[in-house]
């Protein structure tokens, strides 16, 4: 009796499984058969209509989507760029995404996946939407059904069919989506309850373009609006980024390189200067396909750059930010790891509900599950350490009030591991029912920060990590970071640098009129900035002479932004 009650027990379990997976692939069937049909008026389909699309205007090949993440999982199959992009080698057919290229064409990649993260309380109760949670497989944020889910291009173009006078840059991506979980939500594993939305929807619009100086990022813009019936306040708004930096070809899982060898950090100040731009990079600048660590020498097939982000415009300049790294880790503590300092923890272990004391759930110090743990990790204010410095830091410096060092993974994780961070921001007080909220972020890549092809070598268990930090060079990272500041500050103004004569070349004409402007009396170069092009902050000789070794001489091209 007992066996056959089993095998009842069995069989409905076995019904019951295969029922929620076909229901699920029949979902993806049918938004896959979306992309190629138009739906009919009054047609009760309410799927959601999930797309890619690469910035492929840019020498940065960036896919964005309209489900809240960026990059196409290392150039997954299952997620390739959606038919129509006005970019497209062919828009009448779906094409291989790639995920953060650069350069473009080169199949280095720098990024794995990305998603925006958003917390608020909603009658003091902590709720949090998130693009991807980037391990559990949470997604929560989805475009409406076909056709008025669809992204939109536009372009400043005049040559190509998505040709708008509406567009801001040559190549505009334009998504909109929401929390509200069209279709069956998402079950949260952790909270052990399908998704509680915030009812939000954002609408993101993301720029590039093929300009000199301008070239090497994505300035992305936000519109969140409250869409429910309830007051959002103390809200938090965060970006998830799981690099994975690698040649596309390579195996992603391998035991030293793909995503087990990244590094991650914070630059606060530069030269002086506030930067605030959170970063990440190959730990050495090689993999298995360029004669891997310890090779004297780079290669096309070496990730020598770095990806960072900046955080451009929100409503309140003075807003909190946090950043936070960790690794995730299948088995557990004491793997899945990140800093904390020790006044955060108390903090979590008064507002925890999970039962698991001073630690998120799963007893980890890392991955943040679970709503009230994402939120707290947006908001802790916390800047950690960088990776390198993760078996010294707590130790020289005991006043900041960091954890003890993980002695058992500190080594593994100061010369590169599968690593994430999330760069936050907050809180905006509320937001009330049918208000918005707009914040606009910079995804940008630094060129050749890795420049001694031996740096860590030289020190593989990263016991002098001041030492290899001086041999990283952020210049590049910082240099685009803040064009792409002031571009914003601009309201998108951009130029040729060096066109002194505004007809989108540069030659000896520009020449003979930055020599008549400075010594002639003639007009000055429209705006000033575009003839400073050695970005000494000055227009003088010293640019026109630049620019005649540019020219003749085979001199480097003309630069933007005053050093």
């Amino acid at each position: 009796m007992n066996r056959i009650f089993k095998m009842i027990v069995l069989l409905i379990c076995f019904v019951f499984i295969s029922l929620v997976f076909s229901d699920a692939f029949a979902r993806l069937k049918e938004v896959k058969e979306q992309k190629t049909r138009v739906e009919p008026i009054g047609s009760p389909q309410v799927l959601p209509f999930p797309q890619q699309r690469v910035h492929r205007v840019p020498q940065v090949n960036a896919c964005m989507s309209n489900w809240g993440v960026m990059g196409s999982q290392m150039r997954d199959p299952q997620l390739p760029e959606s038919l129509g992009g006005c970019f497209m080698p062919n828009p009448d057919s779906e094409a291989i995404a790639p995920s953060f290229e650069f350069p473009a064409g080169s199949g280095l990649e720098y990024l794995f996946q990305g998603a925006i993260w958003i917390g608020a309380k909603i009658n003091d109760t902590l709720y949090t939407s998130v693009g991807c949670d980037g391990w559990q497989w949470i997604y929560e944020l989805w475009p409406d059904s076909y056709p008025q889910g669809a992204i939109r291009e536009r372009s400043t173009k005049p040559t190509v069919p998505c040709y708008s006078p509406d567009a801001i840059s040559q190549q505009d991506i334009i998504a909109v989506y929401t929390d509200t979980s069209v279709g069956t939500p998402p079950w949260d594993p952790i909270d052990n309850r399908p998704h509680h939305p915030l009812n939000v929807r954002i609408t993101q619009k993301s720029y590039s373009w093929n300009i000199p100086g301008f070239d090497k990022f994505i300035i992305a813009e936000y519109v969140m609006k409250n869409i429910g019936n309830y007051l959002l306040s103390q809200i938090y708004i965060g970006f998830f980024m799981d690099t994975d930096i690698q040649y596309w070809a390579e195996s992603g899982y391998g035991p030293i390189y793909g995503a087990q060898d990244d590094i991650t950090g914070f630059l606060k100040v530069y030269n002086g200067d506030t930067v605030n731009i959170a970063w990440a990079a190959d730990n050495d600048g090689h993999g298995e396909m360029d004669g891997g660590e310890g090779t004297p020498y780079f290669t096309d097939k070496s990730p020598r750059s770095v990806i960072g982000m900046k955080v451009l415009h929100t409503p309140n300049p003075n807003l909190q930010i946090s950043y936070n790294w960790w690794i995730p880790n299948q088995n557990g503590s004491p793997r899945d790891w990140g800093p904390w300092k020790a006044a955060n923890q108390a903090v979590w272990e008064a507002m925890n509900p999970y039962g698991s004391g001073n630690a998120f759930p799963d007893n980890v110090l890392g991955t943040p599950g679970g709503d009230v743990s994402k939120y707290f990790i947006m908001s802790n204010g916390e800047i950690d350490y960088d990776q390198i410095y993760s078996c010294v830091w707590p130790v020289w410096h005991p006043e900041e009030g960091w954890l003890p060092v993980n002695e058992q993974m500190c080594g593994d994780l100061a010369n590169g591991y599968d690593t994430r961070f999330l760069f936050s921001f907050g809180p905006f007080d509320q937001l009330a029912p049918g208000e918005s909220l707009n914040f606009a972020v910079a995804f940008v890549i630094g060129e050749t920060l890795h420049v001694d092809p031996r740096n860590l070598a030289h020190d593989p268990n990263m016991t002098h990590p001041d030492t290899f930090y001086a041999h990283l060079n952020f210049s590049s990272l910082v240099q685009n970071a803040l064009v792409a500041q002031e571009l914003y500050n601009d309201n998108f103004f951009v130029f040729f640098p060096g066109d002194v004569t505004s007809d989108q070349e540069v030659d000896i004409s520009d020449v003979v009129c930055l020599l008549n402007y400075m010594f002639f009396g003639g007009p000055p170069p429209s705006p000033l900035k575009v003839g400073d092009v050695n970005r000494d902050c000055l227009v003088d000789l010293a640019d026109a002479v630049y620019l005649i070794n540019y020219l003749f001489l085979n001199g480097p091209p003309p630069q933007v932004g005053c050093a």
